[in-house]
């Protein structure tokens, strides 16, 4: 699990984290979302040890990220992989294995274990000097987990991989949260929308809303959006609606989607296309998008 409480950082004049607050965990897929200078890297250094806070509390698997234990328990991916030109891949993991103190009978079974989940057999035995941009973040990513942390933080990992990996990428964080906690980090809230069961909202340094996904749309929410599919005559929703056009769907079927704020706005619907001699198939709340979530919460900050 992940603790942070009252976390503050500056860099002279800049107050890069505002009183950050949030706890995760213990496992699963979870994100750390916020524009560009939003203090995400700072928060990924501060929980990583390689920097230290000015004030407030940070918790890593219950122990202070600097301590020695913490670190073992931990793993990493910068945003820029720092790979060693001069080692092949396999070399480069036998090495993190023995940093970690992987028993040394162990690192085989564990070298060879993340270069299949992270599809690097192909490049095992090539410089990683050489790798293409996303066998980089791959092998970056193989480094982290090849001492099976408990605890992965990663920095804009989707950086690098084109459209035939980011799919397995994100099977592999999804994969990789069944027994442990990952954090990631990033601006495209898109893409964590497709890896994360929950995110941390954050703007200039400080918390702006925590929870599942789910969670998150029905807090920035200021109304909600409804499908309806129906045979028959159109349904009069009356007033507080904002309607699109209806769609014709096969075999006689419309699809109207319409929002509304009202605060009983499901239950009004459903009497709205009762009766009439109308036939209904769906009536169903329909989730709004995590970016526009965001700029909901944040739009009014900036």
């Amino acid at each position: 699990m992940i603790e942070v409480d009252s976390l503050h950082r500056r860099f002279g004049t800049v107050h890069a984290l505002r009183g950050l607050s949030f706890s995760v965990g213990p496992t699963g897929v979870w994100g750390l979302l916020g524009p560009n200078g939003a203090g995400k890297t700072t928060t990924l250094r501060i929980l990583s040890g390689t920097l230290g806070a000015d004030a407030g509390r940070v918790r890593v698997g219950g122990l202070d990220p600097c301590e020695p234990a913490a670190r073992v328990r931990l793993g990493t991916l910068p945003q820029r992989s720092p790979l060693p030109s001069d080692l092949s891949v396999r070399e480069y993991l036998a090495f993190r294995c023995a940093l970690a103190g992987v028993p040394a009978s162990e690192r085989p079974t564990a070298i060879a274990r993340e270069l299949a989940r992270c599809g690097l057999d192909s490049v095992r035995d090539r410089l990683c000097g050489a790798l293409s941009s996303g066998f980089r973040q791959r092998a970056g990513l193989a480094a982290s987990l090849v001492h099976t942390p408990r605890v992965v933080l990663l920095d804009e990992p989707s950086a690098g991989l084109d459209p035939v990996q980011a799919p397995a990428f994100r099977a592999l964080l999804r994969d990789v949260g069944q027994s442990a906690l990952v954090l990631v980090s990033s601006h495209v809230l898109a893409e964590v929308e497709q890896s994360c069961e929950g995110a941390v909202l954050m703007d200039h340094g400080a918390t702006v809303a925590q929870g599942t996904l789910a969670e998150l749309r029905a807090i920035g929410a200021d109304d909600a959006a409804f499908v309806i599919e129906w045979q028959g005559a159109r349904p009069n929703l009356g007033e507080g609606w904002r309607e699109a056009n209806p769609e014709t769907l096969d075999g006689g079927w419309c699809r109207l989607r319409a929002r509304s704020a009202l605060p009983d706005a499901q239950d009004r619907l459903a009497r709205a296309v009762q009766g009439g001699g109308r036939l209904v198939r769906r009536i169903e709340r329909e989730p709004d998008a995590l970016e526009a979530v965001f700029a909901r919460l944040v739009g009014g900050k900036r």
